[in-house]
């Protein structure tokens, strides 16, 4: 669980979600469109997540800028832990697509960070700050987790 910290561990910490919701940004009046979000007991979001019908590597990068530009938004309170992608397919492109977006820190000082951490499927979006994004595909009612080679 610890290799997900952010994304497992803190839905123990879920004690609202809310789908389709308009989350305001602090301080602004921008706002972000997710169809979940989850929320602990003092109202700290926790978990981003959208259902599209494909993932292409497109949708993935528009996602993935989404997320990182809501957690920004929030960087003074820690929020947006995790973030789930749900489709019924998920191109070839986009599993590539993905483990380049989660591995994009290798080489770097966030890379070094990395390695001591041990988090999976993570996006670094800044020293010490990002979130795991999680790809989970949606086939006849049931929903599995695309976990990271």
């Amino acid at each position: 669980m610890a290799r997900w910290k952010y994304l497992g561990e803190w839905l123990f910490l879920v004690r609202r979600a809310l789908l389709h919701h308009e989350l305001p940004r602090p301080g602004s009046r921008e706002s972000d469109f997710f169809d979940l979000v989850t929320f602990d007991d003092s109202g700290k979001v926790l978990h981003l997540g959208q259902r599209v019908a494909r993932i292409t590597p497109e949708c993935l990068q528009a996602f993935v800028d989404r997320v990182v530009e809501a957690k920004l938004a929030r960087k003074k309170t820690g929020d947006v832990g995790g973030a789930f992608l749900v489709a019924p397919v998920i191109e070839e492109a986009a599993l590539a697509a993905y483990d380049k977006a989660v591995n994009s820190s290798s080489g770097s000082w966030f890379g070094l960070e990395e390695s001591f951490t041990g988090y999976e499927g993570f996006v670094r979006v800044g020293p010490r700050r990002g979130f795991h994004l999680l790809l989970v595909e949606e086939h006849e009612g049931d929903y599995v987790p695309v976990l990271p080679a």
